[in-house]
């Protein structure tokens, strides 16, 4: 299905509606403006050179001007994008960014959500993505993101692992495997990421399962897939990660701390 699309002085706000069958793939690309954006419905995925992101209802994803990326859809996906002119950008990060969005970023974005068709409200949508932006400087982001490492090895391993999310290898094996030895290996891996490499890894495989949750496999199914010796123990990673049981993540979207939209 095409894109809807309304204008506004500084501000482009488009409207995506995929069917399961067609899918979303954008491929690489950068836009100009900074882009806001949130699903209603379905699941998506950026990919940037620096990280993966999965993106549920309930929360709000930011990429900053000029910045690539790619996005994919699983099973039917709506949602929305707010471009913005980099003038009013600059209170929002220079790096990709999830947050999850309280009552006073919902209730903006649906205001500008309105207002975005009207010629006569200019100076008003201005200011109230200002605000919005203002707002989302300070938020808290989402558990949604999978930051990947730069040295090559280490590259090289993060997308192996990404392949292969029931793997069971640990440090001994990733040494072997990257030939870096085990201590450095750790502390470059949480150095360039942020994450431990196991940290890293349950991270990866919960991000893995959103996806296949998102299409509805059964959850006995995705803790076995992503590598879990019991769906018990997926069950309780999954709610320390997200606040709510697998299978009630899509029946309302989101979690209880990422609700809303």
């Amino acid at each position: 299905m095409p894109y809807s699309k309304t204008a506004a002085s500084g501000l482009r706000v488009e409207l995506l509606h995929r069917d399961a069958a067609a899918g979303l793939h954008t491929g690489a690309h950068a836009h100009a403006e900074g882009q806001l954006f949130a699903v209603r419905r379905g699941l998506l995925v950026l990919h940037t050179e620096s990280a993966r992101w999965a993106l549920p209802r309930g929360c709000l994803g930011w990429i900053p001007p000029q910045r690539p990326h790619a996005a994919f859809g699983w099973q039917a996906t709506a949602g929305w994008s707010l471009y913005a002119e980099p003038g009013l950008c600059h209170a929002m990060p220079s790096a990709p960014q999830a947050y999850a969005a309280d009552g006073l970023a919902q209730a903006l974005v649906e205001r500008l959500l309105g207002l975005a068709g009207d010629a006569q409200a200019r100076a008003r949508l201005e200011r109230l993505a200002s605000v919005l932006f203002d707002e989302l400087a300070h938020a808290r982001s989402a558990p949604l993101c999978l930051p990947m490492p730069r040295d090559r090895r280490l590259l090289a391993l993060a997308q192996d692992l990404l392949a292969d999310p029931s793997s069971r290898s640990g440090l001994d094996d990733w040494s072997r495997r990257s030939g870096i030895p085990r201590r450095t290996l750790s502390r470059r891996f949480e150095q360039e990421t942020g994450l431990s490499p196991g940290r890293w890894q349950q991270q990866a495989r919960l991000l893995q399962a959103l996806q296949w949750l998102a299409e509805a496999r059964p959850v006995k199914w995705v803790a076995s897939s992503v590598g879990y010796d019991s769906t018990g123990a997926f069950i309780e990673a999954f709610g320390r990660s997200f606040g709510v049981t697998p299978g009630r993540f899509f029946e309302t979207q989101a979690g209880p701390e990422l609700q809303s939209l």
